[in-house]
């Protein structure tokens, strides 16, 4: 059955998973995410909750808790250990992905919730997980798909010099990375002399307000799905060491002080 499903494409995916969420009902929300403009989307979400609107969040992370060691080594290493610090700090329950990705009954532990919310997560969601929300699960990813597609778009986004930017909302299609429809997406000039975690703090608050508009206006947008163009589509792969070696004698003035500023805030 859940084969046949996958078949109809992403136009009927969405379709067979249109609903509409009855007046003045709130929704439960399981957020998956692991680094630093997770956090941004999760405190959105948050908001949202202690606005009422949300009616109950639980958070699967792969993060460990954050260490002792002063704050800007999260940032240095571009890892959200903060994501478990602030669950605690907020009553929120949590999960550890390495935990419970093995479990093969592992919808089972989100029964009664509607939607989920995924934002640098870095993991393959099963299938039987996804389907197990009524409304699917959607994507937060920080770049105007289908460009940068995969791990890394906000580094990619500063390496290439890229001139626009932006977050997409998108609902996850089974066994794929960031090939789902459309929900929303918005666009903005790359600020000048960004470094990739300026990128991240700025697309991490357009991010939030973003998912904070989804859920003020749900029935109107979850169900507007638009599929993603098949033009400029483009990966952004994990980042290697490789990436860090600077050609001197071809690489231009420019091109060098992309890769700075890319690079220079993550420890490889």
């Amino acid at each position: 059955m859940i084969d046949k499903i996958f078949k109809l494409g992403h136009r009927q995916f969405g379709l067979a998973n249109r609903r509409t969420l009855s007046h003045n009902s709130k929704l439960n929300v399981v957020f998956f995410g692991t680094d630093l403009f997770s956090l941004k989307i999760l405190t959105g979400l948050n908001q949202l909750y202690k606005d009422h609107i949300l009616d109950q969040i639980n958070v699967v992370t792969s993060a460990s808790r954050s260490k002792k060691s002063g704050k800007n080594q999260d940032l240095t290493n571009f890892r959200g250990n903060q994501i478990i610090d602030f669950c605690r700090q907020n009553q929120i329950k949590y999960f550890n992905w390495n935990d419970m990705k093995e479990e093969k009954s592992n919808e089972k532990l989100f029964e009664g919730f509607h939607v989920g919310i995924v934002a640098s997560f870095g993991h393959l969601i099963p299938s039987n997980l996804i389907l197990s929300f009524p409304y699917g699960i959607v994507n937060v990813h920080p770049s105007v798909l289908p460009k940068w597609r995969g791990a890394a778009p906000l580094i990619y986004s500063v390496l290439f010099d890229d001139k626009e930017v932006g977050v997409s909302l998108m609902k996850i299609m089974p066994k794929h990375f960031d090939i789902g429809p459309l929900i929303d997406q918005k666009s903005t000039p790359m600020p000048r002399n960004f470094t990739s975690f300026m990128l991240l703090d700025y697309l991490g608050n357009m991010g939030n307000q973003m998912i904070i508009d989804l859920f003020k206006n749900f029935n109107a947008k979850i169900n507007n799905l638009k599929d993603q163009s098949n033009e400029n589509v483009c990966y952004a792969h994990k980042i290697t060491s490789d990436m860090y070696f600077i050609d001197w004698t071809k690489s231009t003035v420019s091109q060098i002080d992309c890769q700075y500023r890319a690079l220079h805030e993550i420890v490889y």
